[in-house]
């Protein structure tokens, strides 16, 4: 195969929007993307424009990367051969390229989600080096029961400050860093130790954006308090979250487990613990 390499940052919004779609069509859950929620990654997730990169067979674009940076530690965002080039060596292909590229530039590490029932991504991956680090989950729940507690809103900049303090080996998206640079709908509720982020999606959903996570009494009655205060919503954590954090507190407030889960998954190019 005659495949070269080309840097995102050469096209514009509505095009990288159109081979992310490409690179996801027919994916296990159905993804599509909007040319206006890049300028988010860009902000909250760090997305690498210049370091991410579009695989071309003879000129034409055959898969897609986005790479996210912080310091030396990379990330794989997100990752999709075009439907016609799977099964061909297209992925392997990029993502040694794309490996090669993070050690040039100094990166100690490069990180990534992916789903686990998606056998072929996890082969892949393990294939070239990349080990598991946690099980991530999500739950749901809808218009759960409430009791009426006291707690305290608190601003969100001090709340990722205390996160990335007291929680800093997180998953990428709901880190410190990342939420510090989430949208202004994000509010933030202490209770003890424990400070839940919160997006208000309407007056309908709740989106739970990320969690430091105190004693299981504090969290679960910090959560009803909540769903006293804001009630008949339906509530939801997507499946970033580790499985340690939240498994044992999350369904006796009436959540059940999301079918998709993902592995936490790293490629250390230096000598250091997987956290």
């Amino acid at each position: 195969m005659n495949l070269t390499l080309q840097s995102l940052i050469d096209y514009d919004l509505p095009t990288i929007a159109d081979l992310f779609n490409r690179g996801f069509e027919g994916y296990l859950i159905p993804i599509t993307l909007q040319g206006g929620v890049i300028h988010t990654l860009l902000r909250r997730e760090a997305l690498d424009l210049v370091a991410s990169r579009v695989a071309l067979h003879e000129g034409e674009p055959v898969a897609v990367s986005f790479i996210n940076g912080r310091g030396r530690v990379y990330r794989l965002g997100s990752f999709g051969v075009f439907k016609d080039w799977r099964g061909k060596g297209v992925g392997k292909w990029l993502m040694e390229q794309l490996i090669e590229e993070a050690k040039g530039r100094g990166a100690t590490s490069m990180r990534l989600e992916v789903i686990q029932q998606n056998t072929p991504a996890v082969n892949l991956y393990r294939s070239l080096g990349f080990q598991t680090v946690q099980s991530l989950v999500g739950f749901r729940a809808e218009n759960p029961a409430g009791t009426a507690s006291p707690y305290t809103e608190i601003d969100p900049l001090i709340a990722a400050r205390l996160l990335i303090q007291h929680s800093p080996n997180l998953p990428w998206q709901i880190c410190g860093e990342t939420l510090l640079a989430s949208n202004p709908n994000l509010r933030t509720f202490q209770l003890g130790q424990t400070v839940l982020f919160i997006e208000f999606l309407g007056t309908e959903s709740v989106l739970v954006r990320g969690m430091l996570r105190g004693t299981a009494e504090e969290v679960q009655t910090l959560f009803r308090a909540l769903f006293s205060d804001f009630p008949g919503r339906n509530w939801r954590l997507v499946a970033v979250f580790p499985e340690r954090l939240v498994q044992d507190v999350m369904p006796p407030l009436g959540f059940t487990p999301d079918t998709i889960s993902q592995w936490e998954m790293v490629l250390d190019f230096v000598e250091k613990p997987l956290l």
